[in-house]
């Protein structure tokens, strides 16, 4: 009744080999592994073999975990890790409308390394929402596919992370994630809408495909997808777009284009994303391709120390 997920190696120390393996499993828990010692004897489970964080919906339903998680390193010490839910596996899976699958960015403080007694680790990691900052998806009015997202700051000092479900029944997150432009993305399914008898129906039952993206250490979007300005009121507000339509639920996304040619295939043509620029993003399905532009500029992000790091 369990299978772990693809795993994705964390490497602290810039000496190329990994320190920490980070999995997910099918019922919701995110796992890490402590492989540092030169020893595989000496590998072991974290956290007194205990999961770093278990991925719940509001009811309590667990969450499956079935991509690689993803991570990106905090400016206070530790990594934060993503995950998404969701599962596709026998034929119960989708729909599945009993949970609601969401996306999770959980902080691996460095404060949990000198905690020695099982039962102090245990009050200290996120095992509940209310350890997270929420997130709210909203559409943008009747479209389901292109949405924002609203939420607070993190008080880093009182949260472990942040957290936002899924809006649209049965959508579900199947694929590895992926890092760039400074993003974490993942292209989410949810079942084709039911067919009306109206002339615009589609003339498929392909499941509907959604590009997610938002900052791997905040959970908010930065833009890369667009903008929509949202009228409450009388005052209109402007929200970074959190999620657009995918061509389909098979698009892969690459972040180096290095020599990847002309868009599309095409030689003669200009691609965006053929030099391999940081603010270019590329998503691959079988029926085309899409290029995403940022404009970040190429400021600092943050400072870390490279430790053995020496220059005359």
């Amino acid at each position: 009744a369990n299978g772990l997920s693809q795993p994705t190696w964390v490497d602290v120390n810039n000496d190329r080999i990994p320190d920490y393996i980070y999995a997910g499993d099918m019922q919701g828990n995110l796992w890490r592994f402590d492989v540092r010692s030169a020893d595989p004897g000496a590998w072991r489970v974290s956290y007194f073999e205990k999961p770093l964080f278990t991925a719940k919906d509001a009811s309590g339903t667990a969450l499956p975990i079935t991509g690689a998680p993803e991570f990106r390193f905090h400016r206070l010490g530790g990594i934060v890790v993503n995950v998404v839910t969701g599962k596709s596996v026998t034929s119960d899976d989708f729909p599945n409308g009993s949970r609601t699958n969401g996306m999770f960015g959980i902080w691996d403080k460095p404060a949990f390394a000198v905690i020695d007694e099982a039962t102090d680790m245990e009050d200290a990691l996120p095992r509940d929402l209310s350890d997270l900052e929420e997130r709210e998806l909203h559409n943008v009015g009747t479209d389901t596919q292109t949405r924002y997202l609203t939420g607070d700051a993190i008080d880093w000092n009182t949260k472990l992370g942040w957290y936002f479900f899924f809006n649209v029944n049965s959508e579900m997150g199947l694929n590895n994630l992926t890092i760039a432009n400074d993003q974490v993305l993942t292209v989410t399914v949810s079942p084709a809408p039911p067919k009306t008898g109206a002339a615009t129906d589609a003339c498929s039952d392909t499941p509907v495909a959604r590009l997610l993206g938002v900052d791997p250490i905040t959970g908010l979007p930065n833009g890369l997808l667009g903008t929509t300005d949202v009228e409450e009121g009388d005052v209109t507000t402007t929200y970074q777009l959190a999620s657009v339509a995918a061509v389909d639920q098979k698009a892969r996304i690459g972040n180096t284009q290095v020599g990847a040619g002309g868009n599309g295939g095409d030689p003669d043509k200009a691609d965006p994303c053929r030099g391999g620029s940081r603010d270019c993003t590329k998503v691959i399905s079988a029926r085309g391709e899409k290029d995403l532009s940022s404009n970040l500029g190429k400021g600092r992000i943050f400072w870390r120390e490279i430790p053995g790091f020496k220059t005359n």
